[in-house]
């Protein structure tokens, strides 16, 4: 099972999860959650998937490489998933040791819907996480690669048995 449930701001994500989906409205901040981010810059968004039972661990590291070596900026700021172990954690910030890329872990202890909603032109990148659709509708750079996991077997199953929409669909469906 799920270490954790999963939120949205739309009943549309995540129907796929084996776990229930609560749809927020995130509150106006109360505090500052504005960031202050070196040009040029990536936000990698990571997911839940392997303790969601979406992908199997070496496949999805083998995603995260590639997307690493496709999307890495001069400064890059990594956001992981609360249910991501450390081991897995600690692999993807060995990447970008091994290829000398700075990186800085962003804060997990702060809601960062709330730091999307509070900044303006961030550019951010991943495979699903309700994150990045939160940034689209936010008017953020968002270049999702959710596409790329329908060569695996669990995802594409999973996708289909949950009637998941990809982020392309999304965006062509006119959600903003």
């Amino acid at each position: 099972t799920s270490l954790v449930d999963s939120y949205s701001t739309n009943e549309a994500f995540f129907r796929y999860l084996p776990v229930p989906n609560y749809r927020i409205r995130w509150p106006e901040p109360t505090m500052d959650y504005s960031i202050s981010l070196k040009n040029p810059h990536m936000i990698f968004i990571f997911d839940g998937f392997v303790s969601n039972m979406i992908m199997q661990l070496d496949d999805y590291l083998g995603e995260c490489k590639k997307l690493i070596d496709k999307e890495a900026k001069t400064y890059n700021y990594l956001k992981f998933h609360p249910a991501q172990k450390r081991d897995e954690i600690s692999t993807i910030c060995e990447y970008f040791k091994q290829k000398n890329l700075h990186f800085e872990e962003l804060e997990s202890t702060k809601p960062f819907e709330y730091t999307i909603i509070s900044n303006r032109d961030l550019n951010l990148t991943g495979f699903g996480s309700s994150l990045l659709y939160l940034a689209y509708e936010h008017g953020h750079n968002v270049t999702c690669y959710d596409y790329v996991l329908n060569k695996y077997i669990l995802y594409r199953e999973n996708r289909k048995r949950c009637g998941f929409m990809s982020f392309d669909e999304y965006v062509k469906n006119g959600n903003t």
